[in-house]
């Protein structure tokens, strides 16, 4: 009993310094953002959008965690009813809130996984489509970061300046990132042989006593994650339909800065232009090992926008676009997880009234 009580006050504990690392950075980006500006006057410039832009940034927003929730439902369940379809799209909520508060998004799928587990999936299961959604995720945002260099390197040059070493890091971290993926995916042996040199450290550090349990267990997870990763790769309709979802997730969320620049009334630049240029800014953030990008995505979109909304627009476009396309679906996010935490709690509440009646 007392080592299930320690254990609970460290998670705590932990989460705590995790919210206040992320309040933390959170506080010093608005700082930054707004040093120099008075708020007053941004937030009356974002008063000022039409409702129409408004609702057609949050419909962009919407249509991004849609199509998450859709991949997810394709590569997961398959079964007809918006329950299903619904249930997927709040674990890409939960994955979105989990990853937005934790560095490098390393958070959002582990948790993801565990809501998954609590709803009857195979931990097992779960692992095989996140990790192939993945994939196709970090693929799309690889691969455009490849053609925008190959076709627009001078352009890149002329918005970076100096500072281009940004878009080097994150892209470079996106194709290390999507090769560890892909060779998990697609070739669970090497991966099987890595795990089981990993379990070798905590037995050396002490930390581990049972070694041949812990080989068992990663053997067993293997032998059920080829079977799993065997039918996702056989289902060709269905990997297809994720890749070109993909593609059509990350169109939607790039449109929700078109949409800023529109509703401010301003001319001059091209929808292309807009939509490369905002997709530079997350290639160069997605993986840069801060809470959900955030901070290092304000500062570039600072360095790149400049030339696009002028001083006079620039921190009016980015608290408009950051608030709708990261803070309105972190908080969608938050409430889907304190939703589904009282509905197990509520559910584990239940089940123990049922047992003292039997008893």
């Amino acid at each position: 009993m007392g080592q299930i009580m320690d254990k609970r006050k460290k998670d705590i504990i932990k989460k705590i310094l995790i919210f206040g690392f992320f309040v933390l950075v959170m506080g010093l980006t608005v700082y930054a953002v707004f040093s120099g500006t008075d708020p007053r006057e941004v937030f009356a410039e974002i008063a000022r959008i039409s409702p129409v832009y408004i609702a057609l940034m949050v419909a962009s927003v919407l249509g991004y965690i849609g199509t998450e929730g859709f991949k997810i439902w394709l590569l997961m369940d398959r079964r007809k009813g918006i329950r299903r379809y619904l249930k997927c799209c709040g674990y890409a909520l939960i994955e979105f809130f989990y990853g937005g508060i934790t560095p490098s998004a390393s958070g959002g799928q582990p948790i993801q996984l565990l809501y998954m587990k609590k709803d009857g999936y195979s931990f097992t299961k779960g692992c095989a489509a996140m990790s192939f959604n993945a994939v196709t995720n970090k693929f799309v945002l690889a691969f455009s970061g490849l053609v925008i260099f190959g076709l627009w390197h001078d352009g890149l040059l002329r918005l970076f300046g100096s500072y281009i070493i940004w878009y080097y890091i994150g892209w470079g971290l996106l194709i290390g990132w999507t090769i560890i993926l892909t060779a998990f995916v697609f070739n669970p042996d090497i991966c099987q042989k890595v795990a089981l040199k990993l379990v070798g450290i905590p037995v050396k550090l002490h930390l581990l006593k049972n070694r041949a349990k812990a080989d068992r267990v990663v053997i067993h997870f293997f032998d059920a994650y080829r079977g799993i990763v065997t039918m996702i790769k056989e289902n060709k309709p269905a990997v297809i339909a994720v890749f070109m979802l993909s593609f059509l997730q990350r169109f939607f969320l790039l449109l929700v800065t078109y949409w800023v620049y529109i509703g401010l009334g301003l001319q001059g630049r091209s929808f292309a232009y807009i939509m490369v240029v905002q997709l530079v800014v997350v290639i160069s953030s997605d993986m840069i090992p801060l809470p959900g990008a955030q901070g290092i995505s304000e500062y570039i979109y600072h360095k790149v926008f400049l030339g696009v909304f002028g001083e006079a627009y620039l921190t009016t476009s980015m608290c408009a676009s950051r608030g709708v396309n990261f803070y309105f679906v972190l908080f969608m996010g938050l409430v889907v997880v304190i939703a589904r935490n009282f509905q197990f709690k509520k559910h584990h509440t239940t089940l123990r009234e049922e047992d003292c009646a039997i008893d």
